[in-house]
């Protein structure tokens, strides 16, 4: 086997595995950890984020990310947010039978 595709599949099953924010459990989880996201800026849109945005535990990873999006795509901003607070309303019914 080439070594060149030895150390490439070495790369790929020792990168950190990625995770999104898909759903509720993933985003309470993410505040409580306090991770960061990544967003972009527009003049027409401002402030966006990913309909499911990766995670990054460390601020340097996630400024490792907007530095690399800045270079994909010149005069875009990019910017990345520490989640460190939500808050939420448990439904309560309104009807109970009995």
């Amino acid at each position: 086997m080439n070594p060149e595709h030895i150390n490439e599949l070495n790369q790929i099953m020792n990168q950190p595995k990625i995770t999104k924010i898909t759903n509720q459990a993933t985003m309470h989880s993410a505040v409580r950890n306090k991770q960061y996201i990544v967003g972009s800026y527009n003049e027409s849109g401002g402030i966006s984020f990913n309909i499911a945005p990766v995670l990054h535990p460390l601020a340097s990873q996630a400024r490792a990310e907007c530095k690399r999006l800045a270079k994909l795509y010149p005069g875009k901003t990019f910017l990345f947010v520490c989640l460190e607070g939500a808050e939420m309303t448990v439904p309560q019914p309104t009807v109970i039978s009995i």
